[in-house]
């Protein structure tokens, strides 16, 4: 069903038009999008800005702590991709220190190791969820919080993925 036959099904302005009764236009769209998934609008040129000195510092950071967990692995050994940068060599002095940034990735993005949770990516860890629809028959808690010039809202999916 085409979006013009959907519109077509409900007259204008009457009761069924204002509660969408017969719209199904979210499900049954089919206008031409091509294959552009977003547009950036700002910087006015389109291209992405470089790095801040901060953000290269921490990738750099992050980078030179994953290449210290991986020297005595054999990616460092055979001199694979994944260990560019690196060199093959003891078990490092680093090996037992905290990540310097949150790990948010999984096996790609983490890193080599799994002493803790906290050496593994938040999706491994069940810590990932969409916001809530706070209007579905499964949601779980909620709580809302004010305080002068704030606001706290907390959301409880039921399978233990806090939102707040």
């Amino acid at each position: 069903m085409s979006r013009d036959t959907t519109e077509s099904r409900r007259a204008r302005g009457t009761e069924r038009d204002v509660n969408e009764e017969f719209s199904q236009t979210a499900w049954t769209t089919r206008l031409p999008i091509g294959k552009r998934t977003s547009l950036i609008v700002d910087p006015p040129d389109g291209r992405i800005p470089p790095l801040t000195p901060e953000a290269l510092k921490a990738r750099d950071n992050r980078r030179e702590f994953q290449l210290a967990l991986m020297q005595a692995t054999e990616a460092c050994r055979k001199r694979m991709r994944s260990c560019a940068g690196g060199t093959y060599r003891p078990v490092s002095a680093r090996r037992n220190e905290p990540p310097p940034l949150y790990v948010f990735g999984g096996i790609a993005n983490g890193i080599n190791r799994a002493d803790g949770p906290e050496d593994r990516g938040v999706a491994e860890r069940c810590l990932v969820a969409a916001v809530p629809d706070f209007g579905t028959v499964v949601s779980g808690f909620r709580r809302i919080v004010q305080a002068p010039g704030q606001v706290a809202m907390y959301y409880d999916g039921i399978v233990g993925t806090g939102w707040s």
